[in-house]
C-alpha cells in the first residue's frame, strides 16, 4: 500500500494555493502519490500544456498522480453530458499519466450536477423523504450501469483502471454495501475505491466493506468520523479501526490511499497518527 495526498477543494484555516505549489507542498511532507482531486472547478478545467507541466513535475519530484472525479457529477442520468465529462476526466488522467481513475455513482436527483450548498441540503434524509417514484429510480440505476460500462471500456483504451468511490448519504447510489457490491458485480472490470469516512456513516460498517470489496479495492480514501456524519477528520481523531484496516490490507502493494482531510494542520495529524498506528 502506497499512502498518499488527496489535493484539496476545500482549504479550512489555510492560504488557497494553485495545484503546483499544492504538489509541491505535498511533497515537502514526504507524499510520494498525488491525488489530483477535479472536485475543485480550478483543476478540472486547467489546460493541457498545464496537465503536462504537472506531470513533468511530478516525475522530478518522484510522486505518483492518481485522479478523482468530482464527487457530484450524476453518473445515473440519460444525458449525454455525463460521458462526455467522463472522457474528459480519463484524458486528464492519461495526460498527468495515471494508471488509474475514481469517480463516483451520482445521486438519485434529477440535477446534473450538485454545488456544495445545495448538497449539504440532503445529508441526513432518507431516500423515501425525497419522494422520488421508485420505477424513476430504478431506471437511474439502470442507466448508472450502462454509463460505468461505457467508462469502463473507454479507459480500458488508454491502459486506465476505473475505481468507483462507495458514497455516503442515502440520496447517492453506492451509500450502502449492498447497493455498492451489486454495481461492482454489474460492470465487469470496474475496481473498488473505499471511502473509510462514507463506510462509517449512513448505517455502514467499514471493516464489512473492506472485507467484502478485499480483491476489488486498487484505492482507498483515508479520513475519519465518529460514524454519525461525514467529518473529514484525520485519521485516529474518529471511532474507525485503522489499524484493522490496514492489517487486512498489507499485501496489496499497487494499492494508493489517499489522505482527504481540508487543511495542513489536518493532513500532519493524519500523518503523525498514521505512523503510530501502523508502527
Amino acid at each position: 500500500m502506497k499512502i498518499g495526498y488527496s489535493s484539496r477543494w476545500l482549504f479550512l484555516a489555510d492560504k488557497e494555493i494553485n495545484i503546483f505549489e499544492e504538489i509541491k507542498w505535498a511533497h515537502s511532507i514526504g507524499f510520494k502519490i498525488f491525488g489530483l482531486n477535479l472536485d475543485r472547478k480550478e483543476n478540472r478545467l486547467i489546460s493541457t500544456s498545464k496537465l503536462k507541466k504537472l506531470r513533468l513535475l511530478a516525475n522530478k519530484l518522484k510522486m505518483q498522480i492518481v485522479v478523482r472525479s468530482p464527487h457530484h457529477l450524476n453518473t445515473s442520468l440519460d444525458d449525454k453530458k455525463i460521458i462526455e465529462q467522463i472522457k474528459k476526466n480519463i484524458t486528464i488522467a492519461k495526460t498527468v499519466g495515471s494508471d488509474r481513475l475514481m469517480i463516483h455513482a451520482g445521486h438519485i436527483l434529477p440535477e446534473l450536477e450538485l454545488d456544495y450548498k445545495k448538497s449539504k441540503m440532503y445529508k441526513g434524509i432518507k431516500r423515501t423523504e425525497l419522494n422520488i417514484p421508485k420505477k424513476q429510480v430504478e431506471k437511474q440505476f439502470n442507466q448508472l450501469i450502462l454509463n460505468l460500462k461505457q467508462a469502463v471500456k473507454i479507459a480500458k483504451e488508454e491502459n486506465i483502471k476505473i475505481a468507483l468511490e462507495n458514497n455516503g448519504e442515502y440520496y447517492q447510489f453506492g451509500s450502502n454495501l449492498k447497493e455498492y457490491l451489486k454495481i461492482l458485480n454489474q460492470v465487469n472490470g470496474l475496481k473498488a475505491s473505499i471511502s473509510t469516512g462514507h463506510a462509517n456513516i449512513s448505517g455502514n460498517n467499514v471493516d464489512k466493506y473492506i472485507s467484502k470489496c478485499k480483491n476489488s479495492i486498487i484505492n482507498l480514501d483515508l479520513h475519519d468520523n465518529s460514524g454519525k456524519k461525514d467529518e473529514h477528520l484525520p485519521i485516529g481523531e474518529g471511532n474507525i479501526n485503522f489499524k484493522k484496516i490496514f492489517s487486512k490490507l498489507k499485501s496489496k502493494r499497487n494499492m494508493t490511499a489517499l489522505i482527504d482531510t481540508y487543511s495542513n494542520d489536518l493532513v500532519e495529524k493524519a500523518i503523525s497518527n498514521l505512523k503510530k498506528i501502523t508502527k
